[in-house]
């Protein structure tokens, strides 16, 4: 029997493997983007952070922990923009 769980153990990791590679891709596009955003609202003149914009986004969150991720993912593309503006 243990070692049957310990292949279900394997096969579950190895799927959350495979989905945290399909994260990281698609976090690599968001910074893409977000670092294009920070370029446009340099160029509008428009500040770095945007409150209203902000609370959107965290609304899509379906519970506390996505909610963290968000902000985390939010708190790291205003990082980056800002470091792009200061060069």
């Amino acid at each position: 029997m243990e070692d049957a769980l310990g292949e279900w153990l394997k096969s579950l990791r190895k799927s959350v493997d495979a989905l945290d590679e399909a994260i990281l891709k698609l976090s690599r596009a968001r910074i893409d983007l977000c670092r294009e955003i920070g370029r446009v609202k340099g160029l509008m003149g428009l500040e770095v952070f945007d409150p209203a914009r902000e609370k959107e986004v965290l609304s899509r969150a379906s519970s506390e922990a996505e909610r963290r991720i968000l902000e985390v993912l939010i708190h790291e593309c205003k990082r980056i923009q800002w470091e792009d503006r200061l060069g």
